[in-house]
């Protein structure tokens, strides 16, 4: 059965309990491994991040839960950078997000490929796509934490390519499951992922929201993702 009015509380990072089962969003909207993250906003500096942004922040802010200096997350020495790749990994590890918001556009993900619709030279060209998917960070979707909060399945509205489905009127930036980290790890600094008590990689949401379900529009562009 699918719960109804889903809260979507804030909470703040030294609660104990970690992983929260509970689903929430960090009180000032910061990319928090176990908790849920709105790229609509609001947003803890002056402009909306990118995707690298919120990288180096959900490792800043695990490194931080782990006990370890959080300005290792913007370190230029290679053990730190390769860090940075392994937190880049984790979040599209996350099939819930894949589900919603992949797409193997560089395009619409904050990178540039000249091959693909949408090519705009003037944007970032940074490594954006991990194993050919990458998250669609432009304002094409669902409503999503509306959606979850009122025990709805949310739904995925862009084509594989990143193009916005026919017919459908959609203009929110996605609402991401940031994974929940195994901290004692990351203090060894290593990115691994724990398991919910139902046995599922804390890569995905807490079984909450997993029960909700995801309206899929198309189904061959998921299944491509």
């Amino acid at each position: 059965m699918r719960p109804v009015n889903l809260r979507l509380a804030p909470l703040d990072p030294d609660t104990p309990g970690y992983p929260w089962i509970d689903p929430c969003t960090n009180p000032i909207n910061f990319p928090t491994p176990s908790q849920f993250w709105d790229w609509n906003g609001p947003f803890w500096g002056e402009d909306a991040p990118h995707i690298d942004e919120v990288v180096r922040a959900y490792l800043a802010s695990g490194l931080l839960l782990a006990g370890c200096d959080p300005e290792l997350a913007e370190s230029s020495q290679s053990q730190f950078r390769r860090l940075r790749q392994a937190a880049r990994r984790a979040l599209l590890s996350c099939e819930w997000n894949i589900e919603l918001y992949g797409t193997i556009n560089a395009n619409y993900c904050g990178g540039i490929d000249p091959q693909m619709p949408g090519c705009r030279l003037t944007r970032p060209d940074k490594h954006v796509l991990v194993d050919g998917v990458g998250l669609h960070c432009l304002s094409f979707h669902d409503d999503v934490r509306a959606a979850l909060e009122l025990g709805e399945p949310p739904v995925r509205t862009i084509e594989l390519e990143g193009e916005i489905m026919d017919d459908v009127e959609a203009d929110s930036m996605p609402f991401l499951w940031m994974p929940a980290i195994d901290l004692e790890a990351l203090a060894r600094l290593e990115v691994r992922l724990l398991e919910w008590p139902d046995g599922v990689s804390t890569a995905e949401p807490p079984p909450l929201v997993r029960n909700i379900g995801i309206r899929r529009a198309v189904e061959d562009v998921l299944s491509a993702c």
